[in-house]
């Protein structure tokens, strides 16, 4: 597991949490990421800069920008807002007797549970576009 967190798959980001520095190509190149994370004061986060995830957030506004369909205000708000209840629900279910097994708990879980919770969000699309345009066809 532990390896799995220090050199994560082909492919992936450094969206797992880390206590360690992220040693990922954005972060080498890069002295910070945008301030473009500030857009959205809404939503009350604390994050230190040097956060790896904020490298990994850097990365896919990039590449939505480059395809043509930038991130707005309100979306990156509504995608936080939908993240926090996550990591509640993630966090909160931590186990609390060590420092060190709710570390190894969180990382699994964001390991583990990444591709569940994209499915759900597909899945959750193909339920709204039903009911949205059920009365369309």
């Amino acid at each position: 597991m532990l390896a799995t967190v220090d050199a994560p798959p082909r492919g992936t980001t450094c969206s797992v949490p880390r206590t360690r520095p992220c040693r990922c190509a954005a972060a080498r190149t890069t002295a910070s990421p945008s301030t473009r994370w500030r857009r959205c004061p809404s939503l009350g986060w604390h994050l230190e800069p040097g956060t790896p995830a904020l490298w990994s957030l850097e990365k896919s506004l990039d590449a939505v920008d480059a395809a043509g369909v930038p991130m707005t205000d309100e979306r990156l708000h509504a995608y936080g807002r939908a993240a926090e209840e996550v990591a509640e629900v993630d966090v909160g279910g931590s186990p609390t007797a060590s420092p060190i097994e709710a570390a190894l708990y969180v990382v699994l879980g964001t390991v583990l549970y990444e591709p569940v919770l994209l499915s759900l969000r597909r899945l959750a699309h193909v339920h709204v576009s039903a009911r949205l345009f059920r009365d369309r066809t």
